[in-house]
């Protein structure tokens, strides 16, 4: 995160990401000592954005979850490093999915998914 705006009703700051241009974020109040301590580390958000029609680029995120990234996170030789599934779990906060239902949906009903598929695989070549 390299900079941020602490303007009464106007919270914002910015993310550059590591591959990308830079991505405007507001926040709440309340998340402001958070964003001020992080300022000019490397963090992850999470939250709601909206996307500009036909790039596909974050236009606006509004953040509501704001974590350091640990240094083995931004290691260039973490890629190669000898870790564990178990430590890349834990690493990656990821939690087993219990409920598969919740994938429902993904595709439409009336859509058909070799088609789909095709097409996707098609579009590689």
């Amino acid at each position: 995160m390299e900079m941020a705006d602490f303007k009464k009703e106007d919270y914002k700051c910015r993310i550059d990401p590591p591959i990308g241009t830079p991505v405007l974020c507001t926040f709440d109040p309340l998340r402001a000592d958070e964003i001020y301590k992080l300022l000019r580390k490397r963090v992850r958000v999470t939250g709601e954005g909206t996307i500009k029609p036909y790039t596909d680029k974050i236009e606006l995120m509004h953040i509501t979850e704001i974590v350091p990234l640990s240094p083995a996170a931004l290691s260039d030789q973490s890629f190669f490093a000898d870790v564990s599934i178990a430590d890349l779990i834990a690493a990656s906060n990821v939690q087993p999915l219990n409920d598969p239902s919740v994938l429902a949906g993904g595709i439409p009903p009336d859509e058909d998914v070799d088609e789909m598929l095709k097409v996707i695989y098609d579009a590689r070549k």
